[in-house]
C-alpha cells in the first residue's frame, strides 16, 4: 500500500499459477540446484486450480483503498470435490516389472540421458561388479539429479546432487565373486536459466576401486505408458521401488480435487494414465497435487502411484483443499 501511494508502477509475476504436469518441471541454481516440485504458484493471486488466493484478496484491498469503490466480482472459484481415502489394493515392483516397460540399452559406458535419446523420467544402470575387490569402494562422479544405489537388490544409499557427501560403499568380493550392481537416477527437472542451464540428467563417471567401471544396460524409464506392468495383490508395502493402484470411484460429473500422499516419500501419480506431477515428502513445499475435473471421469478411475523410496500407507487421500507447506 505504501508503494501505491508514491504513484510507482509494477506488474506481476506471476498473476495465475500453474502445474507441471507430468515431467515438465524446471529448477534454480544459483548456489545450488533447486528443483520445483510440481506446483508453480509463486503466491500468485490466482493458483493453479484458478482459485483466487489470500494475495489476490489483499492485492484487492489495497487497490480499492487507493481508488476507491469495489467493481462487482461475477467470476466464481471452481466446485471441488473432497472423496476422502481410497485403497491401494495392488502393487508391482519397479525391478519385477523392468522388461515389461523398458528394454536395456548397452553402452559400455553409463552415459547421460540425453545421450540415449531420452528427454524425461528415470534412468536404470546395471552391471556386474566382480572380484577379487578387497573391499574396493565405488564412487560416481556425476549424479544429475538423485540416484538409489542397489546392491544384489539391496538398497546401499541414496546420492543427491546437492549433497556433497561421498557415498562411501565398500564392495568386498573374492576371487571368482560378483555383486550386481543397479542405479535408479531421477531427472528431477532442468536448470530453467543461467549458466547452468546445459544440464544433462542421470549418471557420468563410475569408478570401482579408483578405475572406471565399464559394461552396462541401461533401461530408459519414461514412464509414459503403465499398460504392461504387472499388478498384484497388495497386503503391504514393497520395499524397494514400486507402483501402487487403486480405484477412485466417482457417482456424477466429475470436479476439480486434490490428492495428498501422507506416508509417501517421493515419486508421481497417474490419474487415468495421465502424469499429474511428482511429490516429495517431507522437502515439500507442496502437499497436495491438483487434479482436474477433465482427467476424471464418472464411474472408476485409475489412480497409480510410483514411489521410489518407501511408503508406510497403502491408501491416498483426495480432498478439496490445496496445502503447501
Amino acid at each position: 500500500s505504501d508503494f501505491a501511494e508514491t504513484g510507482g508502477s509494477f506488474n506481476f509475476y506471476m498473476f495465475h499459477g500453474g502445474t507441471n504436469f507430468a515431467f515438465t518441471n524446471g529448477a534454480n541454481y544459483s548456489t545450488k540446484y533447486e528443483p520445483t516440485v510440481t506446483s508453480y504458484d509463486y503466491n500468485a493471486p490466482l493458483n493453479e486450480a484458478g482459485d483466487r488466493t489470500e494475495t489476490y484478496w489483499r492485492i484487492r484491498e489495497i487497490l480499492t483503498k487507493k481508488y476507491g469503490g469495489e467493481t462487482e466480482i461475477t467470476a466464481c472459484d471452481s466446485e471441488k470435490a473432497a472423496y476422502g481415502e481410497i485403497a491401494l489394493t495392488q502393487s508391482a515392483s519397479l525391478f519385477d516389472n523392468l522388461y515389461n516397460i523398458s528394454s536395456p540399452i548397452e553402452s559400455p559406458d553409463a552415459k547421460y540421458m540425453e545421450d540415449i535419446g531420452q528427454d524425461f523420467g528415470y534412468t536404470l544402470y546395471r552391471t556386474t561388479l566382480s572380484g577379487p575387490s578387497d573391499g574396493w569402494g565405488l564412487e560416481i562422479e556425476k549424479v544429475h539429479d538423485r540416484a538409489h544405489v542397489f546392491l544384489d537388490g539391496e538398497l546401499k544409499g541414496i546420492v543427491e546432487r546437492w549433497d556433497k557427501k561421498s557415498l562411501g560403499l565398500g564392495v568386498p568380493l573374492g576371487k571368482g565373486e560378483s555383486a550386481k550392481l543397479d542405479i535408479l537416477c531421477e531427472n528431477m527437472g532442468r536448470v530453467n536459466y543461467g549458466n547452468k542451464i546445459r544440464d544433462k540428467k542421470g549418471i557420468h563417471g563410475v569408478r570401482f576401486g579408483m578405475q572406471y567401471h565399464f559394461g552396462w544396460d541401461i533401461f530408459p524409464l519414461t514412464m509414459e505408458s503403465l499398460d504392461r506392468l504387472e499388478f498384484a495383490d497388495a497386503d503391504a508395502p514393497i520395499s524397494g521401488p514400486a507402483f501402487y493402484r487403486g480405484e477412485l470411484v466417482i457417482k456424477g460429473s466429475p470436479k476439480d480435487t486434490f490428492i495428498r500422499l501422507d506416508g509417501f516419500t517421493k515419486g508421481f501419480v497417474s490419474v487415468n494414465g495421465k502424469n499429474i506431477g511428482r511429490y516429495f515428502n517431507p522437502a515439500g513445499p507442496q502437499k497436495t497435487l491438483y487434479v482436474p475435473a477433465p482427467f476424471l471421469c464418472e464411474g472408476a478411475n485409475e489412480i497409480i502411484v510410483f514411489e521410489s523410496d518407501k511408503t508406510d500407507k497403502l491408501s491416498v487421500m483426495f480432498t478439496d483443499t490445496p496445502e503447501l507447506g
